[in-house]
Formats: C-alpha cells, sequence, structure tokens
C-alpha cells in the first residue's frame, strides 16, 4: 500500500515541477544542437531568474539570451565537459542585477560552485548537459568573516606578546 502510494506521488508532473522550482539550486537542461551550439531545455525558476530568462529563452541558441560574458564562461565549461565525457565542477562569481525596494539598480556578487553533467546517446554522442549551480555566497562570506577574526586574534595576540616582552 505504502508503495503504491509512494508511486503515485512521483509521478505527478505537477508536484516534480514544484519540488524543481522551488530547489535553491539552479537547474540548467541543455540541448547540444548538430551545429554544436546549445540551447535551453529546462530550467528551474532560481536558473531563470538570474538571468531573467522567461520560456520564451526555451530553443533559442545561449549566445542570444545570455549577457556575451556569461555566455562565454557557460559555453567553455560545456565544451570542456563534452570534451573530458564526464561531470565537471568548477567555482565562478557572478554579477548580478537586483532591485531595491525603493526601485534603483544594486550590482551583487554572488560566488557559485556549478556541476556540468554530459548525457551521451547510445552512439556516444552528447545531447544534453546538465548544469546545476550552487550558490556559495553565504558560505564564502562565513570564511571571510572567519579570516577577519583571525586576523583580529592574531594582532591581538601579537600586541599582547609584545606587551609580555616589554615587561620582562
Amino acid at each position: 500500500m505504502v508503495e503504491k502510494f509512494n508511486l503515485e506521488m512521483l509521478n505527478r508532473l505537477d508536484l516534480f515541477f514544484q519540488l524543481f522550482n522551488n530547489m535553491t539550486d539552479l537547474v540548467y537542461l541543455t540541448k547540444v544542437n548538430s551545429d554544436k551550439t546549445f540551447s535551453y531545455v529546462l530550467l528551474n525558476k532560481p536558473a531563470k531568474d538570474l538571468y531573467g530568462l522567461t520560456n520564451e529563452s526555451f530553443g533559442k541558441p545561449i549566445e542570444v539570451v545570455l549577457p556575451i560574458n556569461a555566455y562565454q564562461i557557460i559555453k567553455g565549461k560545456y565544451e570542456e565537459a563534452m570534451e573530458k565525457k564526464k561531470p565537471i565542477v568548477y567555482e565562478d562569481r557572478v554579477s548580478v542585477s537586483t532591485q531595491s525596494q525603493n526601485g534603483s539598480e544594486n550590482k551583487e556578487i554572488i560566488y557559485c560552485e556549478s556541476t556540468i553533467t554530459p548525457v551521451f546517446n547510445h552512439d556516444g554522442e552528447c545531447t544534453h548537459l546538465l548544469a546545476i549551480v550552487r550558490n556559495l555566497t553565504e558560505q564564502r562570506e562565513k570564511e571571510k568573516e572567519i579570516q577577519r577574526m583571525k586576523g583580529t586574534a592574531i594582532s591581538f595576540y601579537n600586541q599582547f606578546d609584545i606587551k609580555e616582552k616589554n615587561t620582562i
């Protein structure tokens, strides 16, 4: 009974898309076209929001829908994954525009870790690429804070150590 219920839950497409679009990771399913260009097949909501993409972006070459600097980086990484025939992982910084409550535009740097997995057909041709992008910004900010605190502690220790030596 429990197995039947679980199977029915998994077959619900609306549930899949609800989970898919509520993930914090960005998910990009990209088609490798016959001319070796790339076009998006499926993106979750966070992935669309990063560059302001819409459902109309699907099927169009990614060089048309992405900013040129993002396209050049992504194209190179896609080609690397296809050439290596295995997943690649890399970190990057992305500058994104956000709008504040008063309507002004702000630039924000986001630190990301991307995993790009090539998908091959039975003939060994790469037909798709699955990219999962995790936001590391909070983690990087905590690491910077730890380094700042470490520097403060070392400075305090050195200052204390100098005072101790002068009193001897």
